[in-house]
């Protein structure tokens, strides 16, 4: 896998999109090589994140932004949409609750996890690729 390959999606802003997210990251991460149990994890972060994002968040331009690249055996993935009034947090899960485990599965699996509200709400994991 070369490093510095940035993959960039702009997605329809419907949760469909985490589907095609996890599609797209799962070929990629297939086509390189990546062990099948990585592979996974780094699917399951995707859609997570678009998911949370077009449920929580807001598009100006009816699109989600998700982004990957590989340097130095890392993967980082990236899913910006136009923000909410909401603050994403990673709470203490509760195991009876319905919903609400998103962001700390995530934080679980990933080696960091970053949310930036600068502009909109961008959130960046990184995943160690072997």
């Amino acid at each position: 896998m070369s490093s510095g390959d940035v993959r960039s999606y702009q997605l329809p802003f419907e949760l469909a999109a985490a589907t095609a997210a996890r599609h797209q990251l799962h070929d990629f991460l297939t086509q390189a090589g990546v062990p099948a149990q990585i592979v996974s994890d780094a699917a399951l972060v995707v859609s997570e994140l678009v998911t949370n994002g077009v449920e929580h968040g807001r598009s100006d331009d009816d699109a989600i932004h998700v982004s990957w690249w590989v340097d130095d055996s890392m993967l980082t993935l990236c899913v910006r949409d136009d923000g909410s009034e909401a603050e994403p947090m990673i709470t203490q899960v509760d195991m009876y609750a319905p919903r609400g485990r998103g962001l700390a599965l995530v934080a679980s699996i990933c080696q960091s996890l970053q949310i930036d509200r600068s502009e909109g709400t961008q959130i960046t994991a990184t995943l160690k690729l072997g």
